[in-house]
């Protein structure tokens, strides 16, 4: 989603992943947005319409894709059925968003924001169910800070220490929450729970009047994967330069040895004149 923002936006970018699924993934997206309609798009990356991806890659996108992605689609072509609740953290979504809703009696989240699309019904419900709530957020408390749950989710757990000192974390993350508006902003959330994207909320990459944008950035090659650590990308291509580094929050995962060596090398390589931030 950022390197695609950001292509939006009008930079070039190098994207760079230690997991090769996501590198696949940003790959036969990019191939789709140039090769496809912006409907069949949005059907198969915003809706997951599996059988529309089958298709399109075996008659127009495979060609399209690097050796390894090749490799890894032609293994998950055929059993993939959602893109949102595939790999550890998505299957730990659908767990929460559609096991525990369901035990714990908490099915109006789903109706009342895919269903019924309203964050106000949303809102004033989970006032009327605060009780289940408080449930449900206990019990995520312990499947995140007690039964590994975090590692599921991609959190590494010097991240999630970060909350440790309150005794009720979840609840105050799901406050927060609370505060955004589900059904027309906070894509990130609304797509776990309904396991796809609306027209409505959606990031900008999905956006119809954003898509033209994107097709020409990567026409214009504006975009660059590279699969492994961003010190391999930076000793591999010595002479690239960079004005944004956004770094996310992978150096949680990291020792301080490879925090100083990455900083190291990722300050050699930004723009003395141009550089805009490390964020």
């Amino acid at each position: 989603d950022n390197a695609f923002d950001y292509l939006i936006e009008g930079a070039k970018v190098t994207a760079v992943d230690f997991n090769g699924a996501q590198i696949a993934l940003t790959e036969i997206k990019a191939a789709a947005c140039k090769k496809l309609s912006f409907e069949d798009f949005f059907k198969i990356f915003a809706k997951n319409d599996m059988n529309l991806l089958r298709q399109h890659y075996h008659q127009t996108l495979r060609n399209d894709l690097t050796r390894p992605t090749v490799v890894f689609w032609d293994k998950q072509i055929s059993k993939i059925k959602t893109i949102m609740y595939s790999g550890t953290s998505g299957i730990l979504a659908w767990f929460v968003c559609r096991g525990l809703f369901s035990a714990l009696g908490l099915g109006f989240i789903r109706k009342t924001l895919v269903e019924q699309g309203s964050n106000e019904k949303f809102q004033d419900e989970c006032l009327r169910h605060k009780r289940r709530l408080a449930v449900f957020c206990w019990v995520v408390d312990k499947i995140i800070s007690n039964l590994g749950g975090a590692m599921m989710a991609g959190v590494p757990s010097r991240q999630l220490e970060l909350g440790l000192h309150r005794l009720d974390n979840f609840q105050t993350i799901f406050k927060r929450i609370l505060a955004t508006n589900m059904v027309l902003d906070n894509y990130f959330y609304y797509g776990y729970v309904a396991g796809e994207y609306s027209e409505a909320c959606c990031p900008q990459y999905l956006k119809r009047e954003q898509f033209m944008k994107l097709r020409a950035a990567l026409n214009e090659g504006r975009l660059t994967l590279f699969e492994g650590t961003l010190v391999d990308c930076c000793k591999q291509f010595p002479d690239k330069v960079y004005t944004v580094g956004s770094l996310l929050d992978h150096m949680d995962w990291m020792p301080p040895f490879m925090i100083n060596e990455e900083m190291h090398w990722l300050q050699k390589q930004m723009d003395p004149k141009d550089r805009k931030s490390v964020v």
